[in-house]
């Protein structure tokens, strides 16, 4: 009885043992499996979110940096309005000055996208300001910018306070005046440790907008990104806030500066070269716990255990039995309804496909990456080591025992097309990438817009141009665009790792000195053949200036297409004819204030423009937007004409009639009124009187006669309306500070 309970149990071990070893490899072969494959995708990650986060920071070096430009340049401008303290003005203000000075700070605010507002206080006024105008202190910061915290009394007392340029954390303020709407700012106060007394500059910082600005959806979840002032205070927080405690403060110099903090967190510490700010990353040692998907299947690799030894006990049990039983045993196994061997290789399948769709992610991922240091590569004027180690990383291949060049492929509508079909960008790159790949193993392709792609190719150094051209001449060939017409454009050959901005800055060059109207070609920089001849009147300002205040609109778009006309006849670059519309335009903006424009429909005019030349804008374009600006502006003309008595006539009127015997009188009664109100109404609209405007003129015009020609200066004084010589040569010595005869000189030499 003894010995049959004994064979029992060795009988039941034996099974036991051997299902429980294969328990134990699959076990750990799924996890070297999981293990291996996750390691892979944790370095990548890491990798990633430190390229992000150095991004993000170079980011907040440039805003800051465009925020001290800023403090800088309202100082410059209230350096320069010294005469704005007037004791007769409104609260001590010099109101036309504190207008002039509004001006310049919106145009300054508009600049850049996270500027809420900026405000200059002083401390013997009670106004204060912005770019809206001129506001009560008190009211500014106790009703537009209200705060408990920085209220009025804290910026009153700050500002008797000597203090460095400050920037104070994001905090909550309230503007009563918009229905008690609330907005997170970051104030920066100016440095007055240099002029105790100079007026306080105050700039408010949208925390959204500025963080939409760094990209702040960029970082990785369970990481941060805090960022310390010169005194170590924190000014800014992405993500979850760190203790200070944590990290050794008297170790936070230099930079890269990693250590293990008692949650297990790493911490980066990189201090700005520029303003010596403290930058600190903090990122988990480890992201397996960062990943839902990665719990899951740990606790899937533990349950599968735990469930292989209940299997291998439950077997161990059946297979003692006679052998005829086992046929029985072996088939699918359900113990209290689960079915443990499906349950298993179902979550293996599963852990396979998740495994292949992290891998997906990490290449995408990559292929971002790779597009953002091109990025930097073609834009950055910096070389430093991070950029250098980003491109061994991922170009290392293209450049060592190697050498390579930039293409792109470019797209430009047809001329005689309105309204050309979306180009498919997508399978031209899927075109143009499986032909080169036939014949390169590194290629880089990525799309810039809607209407081109650049290529980074990297090749054998035996590779010959000639081999070059002729394939990229054959890729050219294949194009059949039924819209649009396809150009190549290519750099030289390079070695260097930084010699990429380069390579790009070859296709700028291309792109800048091809025709105005393109054709289908490969187009080389060692092709490029530089024309300095070019057709551009001397007199095309003062021909503008003078065909719309004369409202001579069609002469004037003649005079504009004869110019265009014959530099497309001559063949010059685009670049070049560039320069030529942007000195037409130029011409014709300078007439618009004369016009009864307002400076911001200018400005309008002004923006379109430029964004029409950043999207290569084609010559029909650019020529009906000069057109239109003129018939517009000569139509404004032609309607104030109808009263005499204005600005606009009366300027025309002089600037045509300079050189005649033009007195008040006769003047006064060119516009049906009296010399007395002719004279109050001239220096309330031209801000001087009649005779000093009058001089003026007349010396611009003696100023350009004696510059350009070799006329007698006599001539030229009663050329430009002074009979008697002495009187020519007082008055433009009192305008210019020497005789006409010494500027003559002057211009000489």
């Amino acid at each position: 009885m003894h010995e049959k309970k004994q064979r029992y149990n060795k009988n039941i071990v034996r099974i036991f043992l051997s299902f429980f070893i294969l328990v134990v490899v699959m076990f750990v072969f799924n996890y070297i499996l999981f293990k291996n494959s996750m390691t892979a995708m944790y370095s990548q990650i890491k990798q990633n979110n430190r390229l992000v986060i150095q991004n993000m920071i170079h980011s907040f070096d440039r805003a800051f940096q465009s925020i001290d430009d800023t403090l800088h340049t309202v100082d410059v401008i209230k350096g320069k309005q010294s005469n704005i303290y007037k004791a007769q003005g409104h609260k001590n203000l010099d109101m036309l000055v504190v207008n002039q000075i509004r001006k310049n700070l919106l145009e300054l605010g508009s600049s850049q996208p996270y500027i809420e507002e900026i405000v200059i206080y002083f401390a013997n006024s009670d106004l204060a300001i912005t770019t809206q105008g001129t506001i009560d202190v008190e009211e500014l910061f106790e009703k537009r910018y209200s705060n408990k915290k920085y209220n009025a009394s804290f910026w009153s007392n700050f500002n008797y306070t000597k203090h460095p340029t400050k920037v104070l954390p994001p905090s909550t303020y309230t503007n009563q005046f918009q229905g008690n709407q609330k907005k997170e700012l970051i104030a920066v106060v100016n440095s007055n440790m240099m002029n105790y007394y100079s007026p306080s500059i105050l700039i408010f910082i949208d925390k959204q907008k500025l963080f939409d600005y760094v990209n702040e959806n960029n970082i990785f979840q369970g990481t941060s990104l805090t960022i310390l002032d010169q005194e170590k205070n924190v000014i800014i927080t992405i993500g979850d806030p760190i203790s200070l405690e944590e990290i050794e403060t008297n170790e936070m110099i230099g930079t890269d500066i990693k250590m293990k903090g008692k949650q297990q967190f790493e911490y980066s510490i990189v201090r700005s070269s520029y303003n010596n700010y403290t930058y600190i990353h903090a990122a988990p040692v480890s992201y397996i716990d960062m990943f839902k998907a990665i719990q899951i299947n740990q606790g899937i690799l533990v349950l599968n255990m735990i469930s292989g030894i209940g299997i291998a006990i439950l077997l161990s049990i059946y297979l003692y039995r006679p052998i005829k039983k086992i046929a029985e045993i072996v088939g699918p196994i359900d113990y209290k309804g689960k079915d443990y061997w499906t349950f298993i290789k179902t979550n293996i399948i599963k852990m396979q496909e998740e495994k292949n769709t992290l891998v997906e992610q990490v290449d995408a991922m990559g292929i971002d990456v790779k597009k953002r240091v091109v990025l930097e590569l073609i834009q950055t004027k910096k070389w430093d080591t991070n950029l250098s180690k980003n491109v061994q990383q991922y170009f290392a291949t293209f450049y060592t025992n190697k050498k390579y060049m930039m293409i792109s492929f470019a797209f430009y509508k047809k001329p005689t097309v309105q309204e050309p079909i979306s180009l498919p960008l997508n399978k031209i790159e899927i075109d143009i990438k499986t032909k080169l790949q036939n014949y390169f193993t590194d290629c880089f392709f990525m799309p810039i817009g809607t209407h081109e792609i650049i290529s980074i190719i990297g090749m054998p150094l035996e590779y010959k141009e000639n081999q070059i051209r002729i394939l990229l001449q054959q890729i050219l060939n294949n194009f059949n665009l039924q819209d649009h017409i396809p150009v190549i454009y290519r750099s030289n050959f390079y070695s260097k790792e930084h010699e990429f901005s380069q390579a790009y800055q070859d296709l700028q060059v291309c792109k800048s000195y091809r025709s105005i109207f393109p054709s289908k070609q490969v187009i080389g920089r060692e092709q490029i053949e530089y024309k300095h001849h070019i057709y551009f009147p001397n007199d095309v300002k003062d021909k503008i200036y003078h065909f719309i205040l004369s409202a001579n609109a069609k002469d004037c778009i003649a005079f504009i297409h004869e110019i265009l006309d014959e530099n497309i006849k001559q063949d010059i670059a685009y670049t070049k004819y560039i320069n030529i519309v942007t000195e037409i335009f130029n011409s014709i903006i300078a007439t618009l204030g004369f016009c009864d424009y307002q400076e911001e429909a200018i400005f309008q005019i002004e923006e379109n423009f430029m964004k029409m030349l950043n999207e290569d804008a084609e010559d029909q374009e650019i020529r009906w937007l000069l057109e239109a600006m003129i018939q517009q502006a000569a139509e404004k003309i032609e309607k104030s004409k109808e009263n005499k008595l204005n600005k606009i006539f009366i300027m025309e009127y002089i600037n045509l009639h300079y050189m005649e015997g033009l007195y008040l009188e006769s003047m006064a009664e060119l516009v049906e009124t009296s010399p007395k109100y002719f004279s109050n109404f001239f220096k309330r609209e031209f801000g001087i009187n009649f005779v000093e405007y009058l001089n003026s003129i007349r010396i611009s015009h003696a100023k350009a006669y004696l510059k350009d020609t070799d006329m007698a200066v006599n001539e030229i004084g009663q050329k430009v309306g002074y009979l008697s010589p002495s009187t020519f040569a007082t008055t433009f010595k009192k305008y210019t500070g020497v005789s006409p005869s010494q500027y003559r000189q002057n211009m000489e030499i």
